[in-house]
């Protein structure tokens, strides 16, 4: 998995993490907001972790605002 930029490979880094939350057309609807969002720009504070307690809030506020 990559990380640390906005290509192909965090892309993919993120409709993998995504898939564990939400359903296959959803990923694919929010994969870009949350490359940009999580992978392109990790929180170096934390290591660079993310987890579910950052994941769930930001999709429903994703979702929310369709």
């Amino acid at each position: 998995m990559e990380f640390g930029y906005g290509g192909s490979g965090p892309a993919d880094a993120a409709l993998n993490v995504l898939i564990h939350f939400v359903d296959g057309y959803t990923v694919f609807r929010l994969h870009q907001d949350f490359k940009w969002k999580f992978i392109a720009t990790p929180d170096q504070e934390n290591g660079g972790i993310i987890n579910a307690a950052q994941i769930l809030p930001w999709i429903k506020e994703q979702l929310g605002r369709d």
